[in-house]
C-alpha cells in the first residue's frame, strides 16, 4: 500500500517533526497517524473524492523538510499577487513555513494577531487550542488525517470581539523546492463575535519541480462575524 511508505517515514522521524514544530501542533499527531492507519487516503467511493486518485499523487518519490532546512528565496524579489486598486497587509509562507522577515506593514488594530501559527499556539495557547484541529475533522478525512500528522507552522489570522480590520490581508504561499516536494500547509482564521477581517490568498510556484500540497483551512467566524477569504492561484501543472 502507498500509505505504509508515509506511516514508515511519520515514526521513523518523528522526533525531527516535534523538534522542528510546537507542543500545540505536536499533540495532535498521535490520533492522526492513529486514525490515518484506519482510513488511509481517500479513495473514489468515497463522495468527496469520487473523480480523484489521491493515493497515485502520493505515489512517488517526495522530499518532506521535516527538519525546517531554509530555502533561499526572497518573496519580495520571487512573485507579486498584484489586484488592481487594493492595497493589503502582505505576508508569505514558503512551502508551509511562516516567512517571518516580512517588511513592516501597516499597524494592525490592537489585539489582532497575523502571522505563524507555531508562535500563536504558544502566545494564545487557550485560543489555539479552542480553535485547531476542531473543524477540520480527520476522523473520516485520510487527507485531514495526513495534513495533521505533518504539518509544523502555517498561517494564523485572530480577530478579537468587536474588532474591524479595515485593509485586507494578503497571504501570498509560495513553493521552492530543489526536488519534488510535499508540502503539508496550515491555515487557522479566528473571528470573535462581531469582527470583520478579509483575507486574499495566492499561490505561486517557483521551481519547475513536482509539488505535492495538501492545505487544510479551519475558519471559526462566532456570532455576526464577517469573513471572506479568496484565493488566487498561478501554479504550472507540477502542483
Amino acid at each position: 500500500m502507498i500509505e505504509q511508505q508515509y506511516k514508515d517515514l511519520f515514526q521513523q522521524f518523528r522526533s525531527e517533526l516535534d523538534a522542528n514544530s510546537v507542543e500545540g501542533l505536536n499533540r495532535h499527531r498521535d490520533s492522526a497517524f492513529d486514525r490515518f492507519q484506519q482510513i488511509g487516503f481517500p479513495t473514489s467511493r468515497e463522495e468527496d473524492y469520487k473523480h480523484s486518485n489521491v493515493a497515485r499523487v502520493f505515489d512517488t518519490d517526495l522530499g518532506l523538510n521535516l527538519r525546517n532546512i531554509p530555502m533561499p528565496v526572497n518573496p519580495y524579489d520571487t512573485f507579486k499577487c498584484d489586484v488592481p486598486n487594493l492595497s493589503t497587509h502582505l505576508y508569505f509562507l514558503i512551502n508551509d513555513r511562516y516567512y517571518d522577515k516580512t517588511l513592516a506593514n501597516d499597524p494592525l488594530p490592537d489585539g489582532v494577531f497575523v502571522g505563524s501559527l507555531q508562535r500563536f499556539s504558544e502566545d494564545y495557547p487557550d485560543i489555539f487550542n479552542a480553535n485547531y484541529g476542531q473543524i477540520a475533522d480527520y476522523s473520516d478525512n485520510g487527507v485531514v488525517a495526513y495534513n495533521t500528522m505533518f504539518a509544523q507552522d502555517g498561517f494564523v489570522v485572530y480577530v478579537p470581539k468587536n474588532v474591524t480590520v479595515e485593509k485586507p490581508l494578503q497571504l501570498i504561499n509560495i513553493l521552492r523546492g530543489g526536488v519534488d516536494l510535499n508540502v503539508n500547509r496550515r491555515l487557522l482564521i479566528i473571528a470573535e463575535e462581531n469582527a470583520q477581517v478579509k483575507l486574499l490568498v495566492c499561490d505561486h510556484a517557483v521551481d519547475d519541480v513536482h509539488f505535492v500540497v495538501t492545505q487544510v483551512t479551519e475558519v471559526s467566524a462566532a456570532a455576526h462575524a464577517q469573513v471572506d477569504v479568496y484565493e488566487l492561484e498561478e501554479n504550472s501543472s507540477k502542483v
